[in-house]
């Protein structure tokens, strides 16, 4: 009975077990069939996706299109020790030679470590199938990793080594022009020109299809471009990046000097209002380097002082309310109205021309001007202004600058002084660009043209904003600064002719009171005289070190970049006299003649020039065309060889 039971449970057990067999290999069959294809197709949609293809950036230049701003390819190299073709034989016979190599391209793991590192990652319990090899390698170092062992293309393992290419934003020059030209942050612009014309430059992103791998990581499949990357625009600046670190240096080195807190130079050609050059620097919080970690020039509104005096004298030219000839009596140099109260600290006689209060820096010569002529309706006075352009901002592709403020009657704490206050440069707020874009307007004949940061293929329209014989009179009047005024000293030998404004400001406290130690320094000028063709600004703020007036702080950085710049450019006319008709030329002479000077070049014909100069053994360059102009090098009889360059001009 007992066998019996057992039989029939033994017997019930098998056609259990027998029948759940059928159903195991009934779902093998559906998911091998049916079943199997909609879970694979989900599997190869989890593991699957598009991924933004990023576009190549455009690359930014100066105007002589030296390379400013570019995007490097860079590569994260990784491998793959899952890849069919890497068998365990084959990579034990090449490991030590795979070792070896990344231990002269790596030099900070040695052969050894290397080897480990790769025994490791090769026998681990589950295959690293995208093992991080280096970040960030240039595409040099890339190759030769291709050429070693185990991960080159003649190598049986191919497809082991994977390369990703990301781009690295490099600037070639270093801090010049840093803060105009901008920076990318985790791909993002975030100032200056890579921001405001991002647009351009960035280019639009593709489609790339990747795999997911071991660890949440992606691979790019080996086809999977899916819709290719339109690429960003190049960008041709107007900064010219001799003049940039011209102007850089030459701004720094007074700064360090004087031991200033911030600064900014700024370079326009007269002409069109093409921005040269623009230096913006910030010492940094412990006080012991500068960098340009700020927009002063362009984003920076301060009170300029003196230089704001040219705007208020022309004003009052431009309404007829006076002209550079008219003198004004001076009585004790002191000027009362209402609760405004000022005085000179020099005295220059019983009266002053508008001009001499002008070259002289007379601030109470300006008050008794403005009072004369706008005490009645100082509406017109700040209407002027806006003619002038001074109200407006300067639009650049760099990030938004901020309007000039100014007390004027319609602002809510107007005062009866303001008038005289802002006509010696107070009581307004405005940015070292704005300023100077007034000035060279009246430099370039009354013509205003807009600043501009981006070379276009014509020059826009400007605005005439003076007469020509007021703004001829206003150069004249900026002119005598340098020849008898505040900065006759600092201008003593210049081969060329400039004319400026000095501005020696004070700095207000929290409280809005201006500070008997803190101050301003800016001197605004132009070069050469009598033709135009740069405008510059230098201000440096908060010098330290005993000496704060412009004209010796300010004013011999403006002299630095004008005598650089002309070396370079050499604008300088020929003044020697043509020789009489009928006289024997130069390029006769020039066959006979020992040249032993420079001055015996100086209108020559490049020819005879060059002619005469390697005759005496002189290495000759040329450069421009026309006569020559300028030597540059030195004639000694004892270097044979020695190269000098010619420049020439009309």
């Amino acid at each position: 009975m007992i066998g019996s039971n057992q039989g029939w449970r033994l017997n019930g057990a098998f056609l259990v077990l027998l029948v759940l067999g059928f159903v195991i290999l009934g779902r093998v069959y559906l998911y091998a069939t049916t079943w199997g294809t909609e879970y694979r197709a989900q599997s190869v949609k989890e593991n699957l996706r598009l991924f933004d293809l990023p576009a190549n950036r455009g690359d930014i230049y100066d105007c002589q299109m030296n390379l400013l701003a570019s995007s490097v390819p860079m590569y994260e190299l990784r491998i793959d020790f899952g890849v069919a073709t890497m068998a365990d034989t084959a990579f034990n016979r090449q490991v030590d030679g795979l070792a070896t190599g990344l231990s002269k391209i790596f030099e900070d793991l040695s052969r050894l470590a290397w080897k480990t590192k790769l025994i490791q990652a090769r026998y681990a319990s589950k295959p690293n199938r995208y093992w991080l090899l280096r970040k960030g390698v240039s595409f040099g170092t890339m190759a030769r990793v291709r050429q070693l062992p185990m991960l080159g293309n003649e190598s049986t393992m191919r497809g082991a080594l994977v390369a990703i290419q990301t781009n690295h934003r490099v600037m070639p020059y270093g801090e010049l022009a840093a803060r105009t030209i901008g920076y990318l942050k985790n791909d993002t612009a975030r100032i200056g020109i890579e921001k405001g014309l991002d647009t351009i430059l960035a280019g639009k992103p593709g489609l790339v299809l990747k795999q997911r791998m071991g660890g949440g990581v992606w691979k790019p499949m080996g086809e999977g471009v899916q819709q290719e990357p339109k690429h960003g625009q190049p960008v041709v600046t107007t900064l010219d990046i001799r003049l940039q670190e011209i102007a850089h240096e030459s701004l720094i080195k007074s700064m360090e000097e004087h031991k200033a807190r911030l600064g900014c130079a700024l370079l326009l050609e007269t002409r069109t209002g093409k921005i040269r050059a623009m230096v913006n620097l910030v010492r940094n919080q412990q006080g012991q380097a500068y960098g340009e970690w700020n927009q002063v020039a362009y984003g920076y509104p301060v009170e300029p002082g003196s230089v704001f005096k040219l705007a208020s004298l022309m004003a009052g030219v431009a309404d007829g309310y006076w002209n550079l000839n008219d003198t004004i009596d001076m009585g004790s140099y002191q000027f009362k109205a209402g609760s405004y109260q000022i005085q000179d600290d020099h005295r220059y006689g019983s009266q002053m021309s508008v001009e001499e209060i002008f070259s002289k820096s007379s601030n109470v010569g300006i008050s008794k001007l403005l009072h004369r002529g706008y005490a009645r309706n100082p509406k017109a006075y700040f209407d002027r202004l806006q003619a002038f352009g001074l109200g407006r901002r300067m639009k650049l592709p760099l990030l938004e600058d901020p309007r000039p403020l100014y007390r004027n009657p319609e602002h809510r704490g107007w005062s009866a002084s303001d008038l005289y206050s802002t006509g010696i440069g107070y009581s307004l707020q405005i940015t070292p660009l704005q300023l100077l874009a007034f000035y060279n307007g009246v430099v370039n004949g009354g013509i205003r043209q807009e600043p501009s940061l981006v070379e276009a293929t014509s020059l826009p329209r400007g605005t005439r904003i003076l007469e020509k014989d007021h703004a001829e009179a206003a150069r004249r009047m900026m002119r005598r600064v340098a020849v008898d005024g505040t900065v006759k000293e600092q201008m003593k030998g210049l081969t060329f002719g400039i004319g400026g404004k000095t501005g020696t400001a004070r700095l207000r406290n929290e409280q809005g009171l201006t500070s008997e130690n803190r101050h301003r320094a800016m001197f605004i000028g132009y070069f050469p005289d009598p033709n135009p063709q740069y405008t510059c600004l230098v201000m440096i703020e908060e010098p330290s070190a005993g000496i704060y007036y412009a004209s010796m702080v300010a004013a011999p950085v403006f002299r630095d970049i004008a005598e650089q710049t002309m070396a370079i450019k050499e604008y300088r006319p020929n003044t020697r006299p043509a020789l009489p008709q009928g006289s024997i030329s130069k390029e006769v002479n020039a066959n006979e003649k020992r040249i032993q000077k420079p001055d015996d070049l100086i209108g020559m014909e490049a020819s005879a020039a060059v002619w005469a100069l390697e005759r005496q053994g002189y290495s000759v360059s040329v450069q421009g065309s026309g006569r020559v102009r300028r030597l540059l090098g030195n004639l000694k009889d004892d270097k044979p060889g020695q190269r000098v360059t010619l420049l020439l001009g009309s």
